[in-house]
């Protein structure tokens, strides 16, 4: 059995972007040498939307990630910079990652549509637009 964690957020400006790369890539960095990490990938789109989904060994394992270092420190900005955010959790057989179009569909589902200042209409409508254009696809594995 694998843990796949799921995230998608839209940030409310450009003027967040540098910041928010400079913090992912922290967070990248992170991820590559934490315990039980398998895999991952990043979605970033024309529309300031970023999307995660990473497979763990364990949710205790992806729940230590999450509570520390620089995980920790950029979920501080998660409701300054973002006007949407949902993320997901999933136990199951997962061999690999599934598509853009199956995460957004269980975050649809079942995601958890964080509290946020001045969340979009969307957000609060639980509305996930599909990415259609591509900045930036990236796969991630452990060091």
């Amino acid at each position: 059995m694998a843990y796949l964690s799921m995230t998608r957020l839209k940030l409310k400006s450009p003027a967040y972007l540098i910041p928010f790369c400079i913090q992912n890539e922290q967070i990248v960095r992170q991820i590559k040498i934490s315990p039980g990490f398998l895999k991952g990938k990043e979605l970033a789109t024309p529309n300031l939307s970023m999307w995660t989904a990473t497979l763990w060994d364990s949710s205790e394992n992806v729940r230590a990630f999450y509570l520390s270092g620089s995980h920790k420190e950029a979920m501080r900005n998660i409701s300054a910079w973002s006007s949407e955010a949902v993320t997901d959790h999933q136990e199951g057989d997962f061999a690999e990652l599934p598509s853009w179009e199956d995460i957004r569909l269980q975050l649809l589902k079942s995601g958890n549509f964080m509290n946020l200042q001045n969340g979009s209409s969307d957000h609060h409508a639980k509305i996930i637009s599909k990415p259609r254009l591509t900045l930036l696809t990236r796969f991630v594995s452990p060091n």
